[in-house]
């Protein structure tokens, strides 16, 4: 077994076992509807940078985005021109983790990582790691935007 089949293992499972935990924590056991995704997307981008959040809407934020996985994500970006719809959920992530929220939104911030770890290698960037493009401005203009 090579390095890269023992990641993607390694990753997967991680994954199983996130989706089990959030399970146990109620969250829904479909996957989420692309509108759905494209409702938390909008609002996501609305809400980055926002000073103050509800504990419980920050517990909220986390379990919905536990259940976004690739398929889900590849959907949106085609729903919303994004070729990477999942950076504005990890900017979020990252605004509610410095506003002190690191152990609440820190199993979604992880599992969100992967995927969009696996969603770049499956474009053939295996080379680009999702910080790479946290840190960029935005590319252009996406569909939302007109």
């Amino acid at each position: 077994m090579s390095t890269v089949d023992t990641d993607v293992l390694v990753a997967s499972l991680e994954r199983r076992l996130a989706r089990l935990e959030a399970l146990c924590l109620g969250a829904p056991k479909k996957p989420m509807p692309v509108k759905q995704a494209l409702t938390l997307y909008i609002e996501a981008t609305r809400l980055i940078g926002a000073d103050v959040l509800p504990v419980d809407a920050v517990r909220g934020w986390s379990q919905a985005l536990l259940m976004l996985d690739e398929v889900v994500l590849f959907e949106l970006g085609r729903e919303c021109g994004d070729p990477n719809p999942w950076v504005p959920f990890l900017q979020l992530l990252g605004t509610l983790r410095d506003a002190g929220h690191g152990a609440d939104v820190a199993a979604a911030e992880a599992h969100l990582r992967e995927v969009a770890a696996n969603m770049l290698r499956a474009k053939g960037l295996s080379l680009v790691s999702p910080d790479d493009l946290l840190a960029r401005e935005p590319l252009g203009r996406t569909a939302l935007d007109a």
